[in-house]
């Protein structure tokens, strides 16, 4: 196996164990009367730490990767293959639904800030759909600069919600895990649209898909967890998870065409 073709094994198996400690957190690590951390909790640690340690091998594993500085990756980003164009048209459709249940919630909430976001999510399907349409030809043109770009406005505009909605909340790890979530999926996007204008390095635009894949699968997978074992409430608006997770899918998707190329060197 290349040493290329280990991220994508390393970041499901991290974020996996860290999801499930996650889980063990969210059903143990927080008292039920007032929703407090448990001083004692051991489990926010051992996440943390695995975090960490999981972050520091995804930048040891990019900074040895073999990339030739002449690639050109305006091009290498846009492949004509079917996988890629699937999970094109499959993140656009997601980000449809996130902004139809925005919109929902606008209508029965009153709150414009579900109504910005349903309008964004219109915006940042569209710019999906364009991608995906630019990769199914096998070029780009002045229309797929707007398409790579737009999705980071409303990668932003997620994340201050997120933030705005929880700077009250004095128990920090209800909500972290939740902030990082958006937080690196907003500097994905950023990174990945940088190394289309060339602006950045693949490296560096590996490393942050990496990290954002990691904290999202963490993320989800351990709310799904621990809703089911544990009967804990999710406790975030439906529109939130699914904007999550097709940004994540469009990380995914340009994180495998950035393996995929420098496998090939």
């Amino acid at each position: 196996m290349k040493k290329v073709n280990i991220l994508p094994v390393a970041v499901l198996l991290l974020a996996a164990v860290c999801g499930v400690i996650y889980a063990l957190q969210l059903m143990h690590g927080f008292e039920p009367d007032t929703g407090f951390a448990v001083e004692e909790d051991k489990y926010i640690w051992i996440k943390n730490i695995l975090s960490v340690a999981a972050a520091a091998l995804y930048a040891v594993l990019c900074s040895r990767l073999p990339v030739r500085r002449e690639i050109d990756w305006r091009s290498a980003l846009f492949p004509p293959a079917n996988p890629y164009v699937g999970i094109g048209v499959t993140t656009a459709f997601l980000m449809l639904v996130t902004a139809g249940l925005s919109f929902y919630a606008f209508i029965n909430d009153k709150k414009y800030a579900c109504l910005v976001i349903a309008l964004l999510s219109v915006l940042a399907a569209v710019s999906f759909w364009g991608v995906t349409a630019a990769q199914k030809r096998g070029k780009t043109d002045d229309n797929t600069n707007l398409f790579m770009t737009a999705p980071i406005f409303w990668a932003c505009i997620m994340f201050m919600f997120i933030a705005r909605d929880n700077v009250i909340n004095p128990v920090i790890p209800a909500y972290a895990d939740r902030l990082l979530a958006a937080l690196f999926s907003m500097l994905a996007l950023y990174l990945i649209a940088s190394l289309y204008f060339k602006k950045t390095g693949v490296k560096k635009a590996l490393f942050f898909s990496m990290i954002a894949a990691h904290f999202v699968f963490l993320f989800i997978l351990g709310k799904v967890i621990a809703s089911f074992a544990g009967g804990i409430d999710i406790d975030m608006p439906a529109y939130e998870i699914v904007g999550i997770v097709s940004a994540c899918l469009f990380v995914i998707r340009g994180m495998k065409m950035m393996i995929d190329r420098t496998a090939k060197e």
